[in-house]
């Protein structure tokens, strides 16, 4: 069965992304959680998965044989990364700048060029329960996790909710690439209305279907946030703490359960309509 992939977003840290993302998981029969958020993954403190098997995610990176390079520089000025450099005729290359694009090789005209393996993060893989729970993580000192994200998603299976890097950068835009619809976390905050423009003009240039999950509604949200909310999820005291303990609120909490079911059956229909 094609896995349905739910991409949960927003345009800074701190909204509740991860928040919602474990909840509307833990009331989503046997789903997949999976955590893009490789530079501070944390989803699994709250599922506490066990039989967790770990992989290491490699890149390709360019290898230059000497023998053969006359150091004509197309490889450097192909780089739009500046991961390369022309000393003394022979290619420097800057691995950490490095993206993998193996764009370099094409333009060689004297093969020259081979590739290595470079590891750039892991892939924790275990169970909760009747879930699956999938996180990558980054190694230090890397500046691309993309190759991280897209092998994460391959563990995609059944209704898939994916934990996304913050903000709408690169690593965003690998996440949500070929998802199915995006659900975009915000505060009822002019500072988060302002960020989430942010994530609404990417929504535009990659042409997906997106619904808005307010979350610590209030009264005064209606005037910030006036299209495409599909969700409010209102203050409630006492939940930063069952947070701070890993605790999964809706396994906890029977309003909040409702409450990300009735998100679960929107996310359905919306999905249902495309």
């Amino acid at each position: 069965m094609k896995a349905t992939k739910i991409a949960v977003l927003s345009g800074k840290g701190g909204t509740g992304k991860t928040f919602v993302s474990v909840n509307l998981a833990n009331v989503i029969p046997n789903a997949t959680y999976i955590d893009c958020d490789i530079e501070a993954p944390n989803g699994a403190i709250f599922f506490k998965p066990t039989d967790v098997k770990s992989e290491v995610v490699n890149n390709l990176i360019p290898k230059f044989d000497n023998d053969k390079c006359v150091g004509c520089r197309k490889c450097v000025d192909f780089c739009q990364f500046n991961a390369l450099a022309l000393i003394n005729k022979k290619v420097k290359l800057f691995d950490n700048l490095c993206h993998s694009c193996q764009g370099c090789a094409l333009v060689c005209d004297y093969d020259a060029i081979s590739f290595v393996k470079k590891p750039v993060g892991t892939i924790d893989v275990g169970f909760a329960n009747d879930k699956k729970i999938v996180s990558g993580m980054l190694n230090l000192g890397i500046i691309s996790g993309n190759s991280i994200i897209e092998q994460a998603k391959t563990y995609s299976e059944n209704w898939t909710i994916i934990d996304c890097p913050p903000g709408a950068g690169c690593e965003v835009m690998e996440t949500i690439k070929d998802v199915d619809y995006c659900l975009i976390v915000v505060e009822p905050t002019l500072f988060s209305y302002h960020n989430y423009l942010l994530v609404k003009e990417l929504m535009t240039v990659m042409k997906k279907n997106y619904g808005i999950l307010i979350n610590k509604a209030n009264e005064a949200d209606d005037i910030i946030f006036n299209d495409n909310v599909i969700s409010r999820l209102p203050y409630m005291n006492g939940i930063s703490k069952k947070l701070s303990n890993g605790i999964v609120v809706t396994d906890v909490d029977n309003k909040f359960y409702q409450d990300f079911d009735k998100l679960y059956q929107a996310l359905a229909k919306e999905i249902s309509h495309e």
